[in-house]
């Protein structure tokens, strides 16, 4: 291990066999030298402990680590905290990988703006003729301070499924000595939206945020329902575990906003019922997916929760938005809530064909992106 190394990346690993080389190598490839590789194998069944072991041998800056029991994402990123030396933290998902200049480009941000947070956008990947640069509508490379950092989170109020750039641990340079003077930590409850908890919790001590437009972190989007986003909604006492997290973002912002809590609870609660909606429909589109009785339960859970209607009293949806879902759970029918469900997710399979038949028409971008190649950037619509 290098003996003061300057950033610690931390990467989560459970049953990552097929993708951990990947994720390594592109770590290992850096042309920025100085940092520790911490893996924490979240008890995996396949050779993910094997294939890092290997890779442990020829690198010394390798640092392998197993959370037994399966204890979950938040867990085996708090341990990979707990054994960091480095003054920066850099967070990685195992089926994910960066651009060989990405840790030398953050750093080199982070020094220019005397910030403490630094934020690089990313490209979604569907493989090689689906893959798409997200930066979030910004162009240039932006810093935010005081009331700038405040309209960022109301930015992600605004659309919380949407407007993302502040969501995600990945892809961002943090200050590994705000993390531990605050005793900032992954909420282990949490298997949903705890990276989201973690980051508006470091938000909440911070002066200065930069962004970066460059597509430097490549996160791979699986289509066959492994990927968490698909498991949205999948968890028992979903409505308690969102307010949960984003009692963090709540706790943040009348920290910064301290005059305007109302306010701030008014909005909060409406990206709390966004959120709940979104996850019924995740649920609904896993039910035609593969009908199940438990997917409906779940379905019905949410929609006759208190606190889900607590929250929902806040949102008022767009007319592009699920409105027809919004008004079956203003009824509290659970029953008609997984109707309107229903019937949003085959309107939008319908949409969805109509616009890959018009798409047939637009020429796609040639080049292809291999793990660790200079990706060239495609405007975000």
């Amino acid at each position: 291990m290098t003996a003061h190394p300057t950033v610690s990346v931390i990467v989560a690993a459970y049953n990552a066999e097929k993708t951990i080389q990947c994720c390594l190598d592109s770590i290992l490839a850096q042309s920025y030298k100085s940092f520790e590789l911490i893996v924490v194998d979240d008890h995996s069944s396949d050779q993910t402990a094997a294939i890092t072991q290997r890779n442990t041998t020829s690198d010394s800056r390798i640092r392998y680590f197993k959370n037994e029991n399966g204890k979950g994402a938040s867990s085996a990123r708090n341990m990979g905290l707990d054994k960091a030396v480095g003054t920066y933290v850099l967070f990685l998902d195992a089926d994910d990988w960066m651009l060989s200049t990405a840790i030398d480009e953050l750093l080199m941000a982070a020094r220019r703006a005397d910030d403490d947070l630094t934020i690089a956008a990313h490209v979604q990947y569907r493989g090689k003729d689906a893959q798409r640069l997200n930066n979030f509508g910004r162009g240039t490379e932006t810093s935010y301070e005081g009331q700038g950092i405040v309209d960022c989170l109301f930015e992600y109020l605004d659309r919380p499924y949407k407007n993302v750039m502040l969501v995600h641990c990945w892809g961002k340079l943090f200050k590994r000595e705000i993390i531990n003077k605050h005793g900032i930590r992954f909420e282990e409850s949490l298997s949903q939206l705890e990276d989201l908890n973690f980051v508006f919790s470091y938000i909440r001590h911070i002066r200065k945020i930069t962004f970066l437009p460059a597509g430097l972190y490549f996160h791979r989007i699986e289509n066959d329902g492994r990927s968490m986003s698909t498991k949205t909604g999948m968890d028992d006492r979903t409505p308690e575990k969102f307010s949960l997290a984003l009692s963090a973002l709540e706790t943040c912002l009348n920290t910064l906003w301290p005059e305007n809590q109302d306010e701030v609870q008014r909005r909060v609660g409406a990206a709390t019922a966004s959120l709940l909606l979104l996850a019924i429909l995740r649920l609904c589109r896993a039910y035609a997916r593969n009908p199940s009785w438990d997917t409906y339960q779940r379905v019905r859970s949410i929609a006759s929760s208190p606190i889900f209607h607590a929250q929902l009293r806040y949102l008022t949806p767009r007319r592009d938005e699920a409105v027809l879902l919004y008004a079956a759970c203003r009824t509290k029918i659970p029953a008609l809530v997984f109707a309107a469900g229903m019937l949003r997710i085959y309107y939008l399979r319908i949409r969805a064909k109509s616009s890959t038949a018009s798409a047939n028409d637009v020429a796609t971008p040639k080049q292809m992106v291999e793990p660790g190649s200079k990706y060239l950037t495609v405007a975000d619509n």
